[in-house]
C-alpha cells in the first residue's frame, strides 16, 4: 500500500512539473532599436531623464518575426545583439527571452508576421 502511495505522489509530482515546464526555442536577434528620449509638453527641450529606456526588439523564431517592446533600466543585455541568437518562449502577448545567465527577460510582444513577408 505504500509502494502504490509513493508512486502515485511522485506521478503526480513529475506530471505537476512538466507542466510547468516551459519548452524554449532558438530564436535570432533581427534588430534592436532604442527609441529617443520625448520632452515633456510645458517644460524645456531637454529630453527628460528616466531610469528605464524603450527598444524595440526585433525576433525570428519558429518561422514568425516577433516585434516587441522592451522596457528596461540601463544598457541592454551585453549579449542581446544583432544577428545573435537567443532562446526564446512565446506565451500569448510574451516573448520570454533567456538572458545570458539563464534568466529569462519578459517582452510584450506588439506584431507578429510570418517570416519573410
Amino acid at each position: 500500500m505504500k509502494t502504490r502511495t509513493v508512486l502515485v505522489m511522485v506521478t503526480i509530482f513529475l506530471l505537476a512539473v512538466a507542466g510547468f515546464a516551459q519548452t524554449y526555442q532558438t530564436g535570432k536577434i533581427v534588430s534592436i532599436t532604442k527609441h529617443e528620449a520625448q520632452a515633456k509638453p510645458g517644460h524645456t527641450d531637454a529630453p527628460a531623464k528616466t531610469s528605464v529606456d524603450d527598444y524595440d526588439v526585433t525576433i525570428s523564431s519558429g518561422g514568425t518575426v516577433y516585434t516587441t517592446i522592451y522596457h528596461h533600466p540601463g544598457e541592454l543585455e551585453p549579449a542581446w545583439s544583432e544577428g545573435k541568437e537567443v532562446q526564446v518562449h512565446v506565451a500569448g502577448k510574451v516573448l520570454h527571452v533567456k538572458k545570458a545567465n539563464g534568466k529569462p527577460e519578459s517582452l510584450r510582444i506588439v506584431k507578429r508576421k510570418p517570416e519573410g513577408s
